[in-house]
């Protein structure tokens, strides 16, 4: 894994994690406005059998939501121990409003005083850096 893949795997674990999010609050959003409906009707399944699975795929997914936190949270921790042993305290800002915050080039270029150009040269250099202290 090189440095930016490094770096980007907040993100994706951020998405995933969003993702996650919506499919539980689209599964409680049907389970809140379902009536039970307690009448067998002949060819067709009971409506408690459909709530049953509803509610177990909300706590499954619940489930999967903790682990990915989880592991969000070990990943944040793990990539902030390599942005403390960065030799410039510029190059740990730089990448952590980049991949901690998501801000966009212009915003971070302005948010510490760089042209944007300057801002994506740190950004080489700091992932240069970062690739070395993770292959050590």
């Amino acid at each position: 894994m090189n440095a930016k893949e490094y770096m980007k795997q907040i993100r994706t674990i951020d998405l995933k994690v969003l993702a996650i999010k919506e499919e539980i609050a689209e599964i409680r959003a049907v389970l809140g406005v379902q009536a039970i409906n307690y009448d067998k009707i002949p060819g067709t399944s009971n409506g408690i059998d459909k709530t049953f699975q509803l509610i177990c795929k909300l706590i499954d997914r619940q489930d999967e939501l903790m682990q990915e936190y989880m592991l969000l949270s070990d990943t944040k921790q793990d990539v902030k121990q390599v942005l403390f042993k960065l030799s410039r305290q510029v190059y740990a800002e730089l990448l952590y409003k980049r991949y901690f915050e998501f801000k966009k080039w212009a915003v971070i270029g302005a948010e510490m005083f760089y042209s944007e150009d300057n801002t994506k040269l740190l950004h080489r250099k700091a992932l240069e850096e970062v690739e070395r202290l993770i292959n050590t």
